[in-house]
């Protein structure tokens, strides 16, 4: 049994969590919302050796030109949140999770989109807007690490704190992770006030693979001081992390297949899911979604690894099914396109990939739909 004081510390800690990463969902929107930004130039910018990479060191040079200036082992600790490949390094999908919005569909969407230019493009006055709105998010993103590396002390400073206890006793339902209803318990028995909005905001804070749960490792990365890590930890971290990464490229295409042919061949799906109990009915809704919020992941990965390609020019490839130059592309002529580069797909997957990327429902693709 925990203590009280040790209990509200915890508390305290998750909902600042929350707090900050609503301030910070709120200036990657602003930043986002100005019509010239374009993640990719920005990186690039950033990029200053052109290593496809961002480190320390070009983040420092950044955020010196507009007078935040940090010690580089904070400026390490932002890289590290998102870093998915423990190298150390940002890679461009890694950097575009520290600066696209989280709650603003819409206008991430918006952002993939926007097509790439080169700075000669812009004008200097654009460019300085731009890159000030940028160094302030990241500048708050380091400012976000110096602050709860205190609170963390603070915590760690109770008599019966324990790494493991205090993880324990979180993980509810299942003793491995912490999920969205283990945290809403957590609140509830201790009589504090908490929305299932801020909820997500922690659980998104602090999960660093992305599948809407806390593990043991993520949560030592949130509540433990970064000093507290020894480099055997690190390396065993990495190394896990890389095995698990495999795994799933290895055997994504046999989940996908398998949860495709459950929800199209089972025709009685609709009917067992009515009669289950509303308890089963939300863990399976919660299940299918944390599936496709995974398949959006891997889709934006794809889309920005191919973006990033020297040839790449997304109208040579669309005019590649719009043989006529129409301005759309057909469900047959997409069919027809597909075959010749020996790609079959069923009718009904065409409609169903033609509808997500048409809001419009003309039952067409048109090109900046693309």
């Amino acid at each position: 049994m925990l203590l009280k004081e040790t209990k509200l510390s915890l508390l305290d800690l998750f909902c600042n969590f929350a707090e900050e990463e609503k301030d910070l969902e709120s200036i990657r929107q602003n930043l986002c919302e100005t019509p010239s930004f374009e993640p990719y130039l920005a990186f690039r910018r950033l990029d200053t050796s052109n290593l496809g990479f961002l480190t320390t060191t070009n983040l420092n040079n950044f955020l010196s030109n507009y007078n935040f200036f940090h010690n580089p082992i904070k400026i390490q600790c932002y890289i590290n949140h998102y870093d998915q490949d423990f190298d150390q390094k940002l890679s461009y999908s890694e950097f575009l999770q520290s600066v696209l919005p989280q709650d603003n569909s819409e206008l991430r969407f918006s952002i993939s989109q926007r097509p790439i230019k080169r700075a000669e493009e812009f004008e200097r006055a654009f460019i300085e807007e731009i890159e000030k709105k940028l160094a302030f998010l990241l500048n708050r993103e380091i400012q976000f690490y110096i602050k709860f590396e205190r609170q963390k002390r603070n915590l760690l400073k109770s008599v019966d704190y324990d790494g493991f206890r205090l993880f324990s006793s979180l993980a509810i339902r299942n003793k491995e992770e912490i999920g969205f209803e283990d945290l809403k318990v957590f609140f509830m028995k201790n009589s504090y006030e908490i929305n299932d909005f801020d909820i997500v905001l922690m659980l998104r804070r602090i999960d660093l693979n992305g599948d809407g749960k806390i593990d043991f490792n993520e949560f030592e990365d949130a509540f433990l001081p970064k000093n507290k890590y020894s480099n055997e930890k690190q390396n065993s971290m990495a190394m896990k992390a890389t095995e698990k990464n495999q795994n799933l490229k290895k055997n994504y295409p046999k989940i996908f297949d398998e949860k495709k042919e459950y929800y199209s061949s089972n025709n009685n799906n609709l009917k067992n899911f009515k009669n289950k109990g509303m308890g089963q009915q939300i863990e399976e809704i919660v299940e299918i979604m944390n599936y496709f919020l995974k398949i959006e992941k891997i889709y934006e990965d794809l889309k920005q690894e191919l973006a990033m390609m020297d040839d790449f020019n997304l109208f040579d490839i669309f005019k590649v099914f719009d043989k006529t130059a129409k301005g759309f592309i057909l469900p047959t002529e997409l069919e027809f396109g597909l075959n010749e580069i020996h790609i079959n797909v069923e009718k009904e997957e065409m409609l169903v990939f033609i509808r997500t990327l048409n809001v419009k429902t003309e039952g067409k693709i048109k090109y900046f739909f693309s």
